[in-house]
Order: C-alpha cells, then sequence, then structure tokens
C-alpha cells in the first residue's frame, strides 16, 4: 500500500484514517501500545489493508461519530483493533455473511496466519479486532 511508502505502520495508519475521514465528521485516533517491533513485511501490508477496509465500511455503514484504531505491540504478537460508536448489528454472523467487506479482511487475516474476531451490538458499535503471531524462535509467520 502506498501508506506505507516511506513510513512505519503506526504513521501508515494515522495517514490513512486521516485521509478516510476527512470531510466526514468523524473523529478518528490511533493509539500505539507497547514497544513496536520489527513486523514482516506481508503482515504491514495486509494490516494497513484491514484497517483501511475497518475504517471505510464503518464510515459507509456504521455512521459513527467516532473510530479508535489501536496496534497493539506484545513480545509474539501484534494486534490491530478498529472500534466505533456507530450503529453496530445484532448478528456478527450474519454481517459476516452478508459482505461489509469482512469477508476479505477474514481473507486478508488468514493469508498473515491472524485471528479475527468481529464483535457488534445493536446502537453500540463494532469492535474488529486482529491478532498476528510474530517471530518465535527465529521463525516468521
Amino acid at each position: 500500500p502506498h501508506y506505507l511508502i516511506d513510513a512505519d505502520l503506526s504513521t501508515a495508519l494515522r495517514t490513512l484514517t486521516q485521509q478516510f475521514a476527512s470531510g466526514t465528521g468523524v473523529e478518528c485516533s490511533v493509539q500505539v501500545n507497547g514497544i513496536p517491533s520489527v513486523v514482516p513485511e506481508t503482515v504491514e501490508n495486509e494490516l494497513v489493508r484491514i484497517c483501511q477496509e475497518s475504517v471505510m465500511n464503518a464510515i459507509k455503514h456504521a455512521k459513527p461519530k467516532k473510530i479508535e484504531v489501536n496496534l497493539n505491540y506484545a513480545k509474539d504478537h501484534i494486534q490491530l483493533e478498529v472500534r466505533d460508536d456507530g450503529l453496530g448489528f445484532v448478528d456478527s454472523t450474519h454481517a459476516r455473511m452478508e459482505g461489509f467487506g469482512l469477508v476479505s479482511i477474514r481473507e486478508r487475516t488468514q493469508q498473515i496466519g491472524g485471528e479475527f474476531q468481529l464483535k457488534s451490538e445493536p446502537n453500540h458499535g463494532t469492535n474488529l479486532s486482529v491478532k498476528v503471531p510474530l517471530r518465535i524462535s527465529g521463525r516468521e509467520p
């Protein structure tokens, strides 16, 4: 993604959220937790695409006032969370089957060996989480 050209992952996420939210009235924030570590390029690329799709979906479908993106670095994994305070929906299984870009997000997560979780509740927003293992004993995902 062009967001990663000459930028680290957190900068790329900040840039894309600002661009997507510009002119929408939606407040977007990006928080980085933990000590940033080396993340394989393929993982960075997919996390940017997942964030992009998640923020776009929220703005397009959920009508949120606020979107929070959290990038959490841990010793053995990296986690991306995208939360919005929008409309939400009743059944996340239904939403996955119907689209909203969630099929693509699930596939991207699987391609990098990650775990995908989605929680939503009507009028209480949606929380999307992608957790990807990082190097363990010198091996990459």
